[in-house]
């Protein structure tokens, strides 16, 4: 009885470690290059108000057209996000 247990639980490890040996065979395949400027995104102008360091780093991370939604500041009437404080998108 111990023999038929013994060889069943090497049968399972043997079928397990072929899946496992014929799936790493398998090559994936390259997922597709990605757009150079992503298609119904816009973008948004920086203000020219911006305190220096803010505009440089805009300027270097963005150029002159920033993504719409990285822009965000502060605004007293602005809706408060889930962290409580008041921001609206620019």
């Amino acid at each position: 009885m111990w023999i038929k247990i013994v060889i069943g639980i090497l049968g399972g490890l043997a079928v397990l470690a072929g899946i496992g040996w014929a799936g790493l065979q398998v090559r994936p395949s390259n997922f597709a290059p990605p757009d150079e400027c992503p298609q119904g995104r816009a973008s948004l102008v920086l203000p020219a108000d911006l305190p220096a360091p803010v505009r440089r780093y805009f300027l270097t991370a963005f150029g002159e057209q920033v993504p719409h939604g990285v822009a965000h500041r502060p605004e007293p009437d602005g809706p408060t996000s889930a962290f409580g404080c008041r921001c609206a998108s620019a």
